[in-house]
């Protein structure tokens, strides 16, 4: 049993190298009783726990609140922006306006 876990150890430290050298991970040799899964975990043959690639529940938690986070901040300065945007155009329309009223004035007599 000794061998064995020595053999598996071996097995996930030539995983770890590989994965460091960006090799492909199929092409290493499987030592002992272990198999190479296609995401380069190794499981023992015979063992109860399964390595197992994934995201932990802290980890989606913790990408969750920094994607709200971005939200909280980003959705205000977009109402902002937008605000903003609006008084240029009513600006413009109302320099618009202004000039249109001083054509009238310049085209038009005042006296009779």
């Amino acid at each position: 049993m000794r061998e064995e876990q020595v053999a598996a150890v071996k097995a996930f430290l030539t995983v770890g190298s590989c994965r460091r050298q960006k090799r492909m991970i199929g092409t290493k040799p499987t030592v002992g009783k272990t198999s190479t899964v296609a995401t380069g975990a190794v499981r023992v043959r015979g063992s109860r726990r399964a390595v197992r690639a994934g995201f932990t529940l802290i980890e989606l938690f913790a990408a969750m609140t920094i994607l709200l986070l971005l939200t909280a901040v980003a959705l205000p300065m977009a109402r902002v922006q937008v605000h903003r945007e609006r008084e240029v155009e009513l600006r413009r329309d109302l320099r618009d306006l202004r000039q249109a009223i001083d054509r009238y004035k310049d085209f038009f007599p005042t006296a009779v």
